[in-house]
C-alpha cells in the first residue's frame, strides 16, 4: 500500500492510511520507507530525515536498505551522509548485492541520470522484477523525457 500511495500522490488518502497502520505499532522500514517518500514528495523533508536516521539503526547492512537510507538523504538535499554510506556499503559496485534498478534510484537521488539510464538499461536487459515501476515511480519524472528512458519504457511497455 506504502509504493502505491507513494506512486499515485494520494497524500490524504496516504495519510489516513497511515494514521490507521499506527494503531498497530511501528511500521517495518519497507512501508516506512515509502512514507519518509511520501515525506520528501510534500516537502516535509525533516519527517524524512527523521526516518531515515531511525532506519540506520533498524536496517543492518542489507544493501537495500542501506541503498533506501543513502537515496532519502541525497532527496532531503543531505549528500554527504548519502556519499559516504554509498561509499561505506559499496551501494554503486557492480559487486554489490543491489539490483540494477535500485542503483537507477540512487544515482537519480544522487543527481546523476547518465548513470541511472546506464543502469535502467542494465535493468532491463537483467529482466529485474521491480522494472515496471518506471511508468510510475515519481523519482523518474525528471528523466521521463529522455530518449533513453523513453526506449527502455517502450520496451517494458510495448502498448
Amino acid at each position: 500500500m506504502g509504493r502505491f500511495f507513494y506512486c499515485s500522490r494520494w497524500h490524504a488518502e496516504a495519510n489516513s492510511y497511515y494514521g490507521e497502520m499506527a494503531r498497530y505499532g511501528e511500521l517495518s522500514i519497507e512501508p516506512a520507507y515509502f512514507l519518509a517518500l511520501q515525506h520528501v514528495q510534500t516537502g516535509n523533508t525533516e519527517e524524512a530525515l527523521t526516518m531515515a536516521d531511525r532506519f540506520v539503526s533498524q536496517s543492518g547492512a542489507a544493501p537495500a536498505y542501506r541503498a533506501a537510507i543513502a537515496e532519502l538523504y541525497a532527496l532531503c538535499q543531505q549528500e554527504e551522509p548519502a556519499r559516504l554510506l554509498i561509499e561505506q556499503a559499496r551501494l554503486l559496485d557492480l559487486a554489490a548485492h543491489l539490483s540494477h534498478f535500485r542503483r537507477a534510484r540512487l544515482s537519480l537521488a544522487m543527481h546523476q541520470p547518465a548513470q541511472a539510464l546506464d543502469l535502467l538499461q542494465s535493468s532491463f536487459l537483467q529482466r529485474e522484477p521491480e522494472l515496471p515501476w518506471i511508468v510510475a515511480d515519481p523519482l523518474f519524472d525528471d528523466i521521463r523525457d529522455d530518449p533513453a528512458f523513453k526506449r527502455i519504457q517502450s520496451a517494458v511497455y510495448p502498448f
